[in-house]
């Protein structure tokens, strides 16, 4: 992957994260706690989160393609996964070989086949077992094991590199072309390295998962706008093109899995508002464990408009999960923004729906 400078990648994601990239040859015995954090974005003028990879995804053709690698998945004769066992891949991150996106290859293994007896590639294809290649390439970043998603459920999976077990996320299928993501910049210093429009909440796309186009790996675009240019004043593809500002289009592409727009919800937790996503999962289990999450509703059910969801629970709380059990505030003094001036207000009729809710905490609202 090339790049114009790492001070440039920063930029784009609006100074993301802490550097993530795992050791491969002395893998840690103690295993830490990473929080992969999601970044802010704008797609037609809505605020969107997305999460962002560095793993050295190679890129075709100038940055409109990326290399696809192979991934091996054990199946017995009936094409059924082999359970318990984890996929091979032949090269780690920054690997000659590697890539984030990978084609699922399927295996057929013998009846008699020992579950992860075989952990790495070379071994696997020395057994010249029937292999039938899926043609399904599915966005598979490698992380440092550990690492937990901001504000998703996603569970993470156990990939053999080599013979060393490593974690995964899988986000899916995506196609291997790139696509464009803009980002706002006054100029280049003296390095070459873009500087960011200062105050600008994140860069813009124009594609979500259910849009033409569409893809987890983004192509970056440069847009010079003067510098008094007001923050936040573009905030979708058309402004850009409306604008006429100059853009400038580079090689550099980042994987950023896109957690969509209309998910997001706003919640307050001890009177501070977060970016949550809410999404009712009814297919879920009832579990008397979980926490609640308050929403204020008319008598018949119908949410009352710019009223606040109320979390009992937040990240690093005993309870938190990302998910929670609805419950519906009929008649309240007044809109509370805490879990204990909601219980303590003695007008406050609470009625549990019976319905698993996300409340997932994404970032603190500015």
């Amino acid at each position: 992957m090339k790049f114009r400078g790492f001070t440039t990648i920063v930029i784009i994601v609006v100074a993301l994260m802490m550097s993530f990239q795992p050791s491969y040859a002395h893998p840690t015995p103690q295993v830490i706690k990473i929080t992969q954090t999601v970044t802010p974005g704008f797609y037609e003028g809505q605020q969107v989160f997305y999460y962002t990879f560095f793993n050295g995804t190679p890129i075709l053709s100038g940055g409109t393609e990326v290399a696809v690698g192979q991934q091996y998945r054990l199946v017995d004769a009936d094409s059924q996964l082999i359970q318990g066992q984890s996929d091979l891949i032949a090269a780690g991150p920054y690997d000659k070989g590697y890539s984030d996106l990978r084609e699922i290859i399927e295996i057929t293994v013998p009846d008699d086949y020992e579950v992860n007896s075989i952990t790495s590639v070379e071994d696997l294809l020395a057994q010249n077992w029937p292999q039938n290649p899926t043609g399904k390439l599915h966005n598979s970043p490698i992380v440092r094991t550990g690492t937990q998603l901001q504000g998703h459920d996603y569970d993470p999976l156990s990939i053999w590199i080599n013979g060393e077990e490593h974690q995964a996320f899988d986000f899916g299928e995506t196609p291997a072309q790139s696509a464009p993501i803009w980002v706002l910049i006054t100029g280049y210093d003296a390095t070459g390295s873009a500087v960011r429009l200062p105050g600008q909440a994140g860069p813009i796309i124009r594609q979500l998962q259910s849009d033409p186009g569409y893809s987890d790996f983004w192509r970056v675009y440069f847009v010079t706008v003067p510098e008094d240019t007001v923050p936040n004043s573009l905030r979708s593809y058309e402004q850009i093109i409306a604008s006429g500002y100059p853009i400038e289009a580079s090689e550099n592409v980042i994987n950023c899995p896109v957690i969509r727009a209309e998910n997001m919800a706003i919640g307050y937790l001890n009177d501070a508002a977060y970016y949550i996503t809410r999404i009712d999962r009814p297919d879920l289990p009832l579990d008397e464990n979980l926490p609640p999450i308050y929403t204020y509703v008319y008598d018949d059910g119908v949410p009352l408009p710019d009223t606040p969801w109320v979390l009992s629970v937040g990240e690093g709380d005993d309870g938190y999960t990302g998910f929670c059990m609805r419950t519906h505030v009929l008649l309240a003094s007044g809109y509370h923004t805490s879990e204990t001036a909601l219980l303590n207000d003695p007008n406050a009729n609470l009625q549990p729906v019976g319905v698993v809710s996300t409340c997932a905490i994404l970032m603190l609202k500015n």
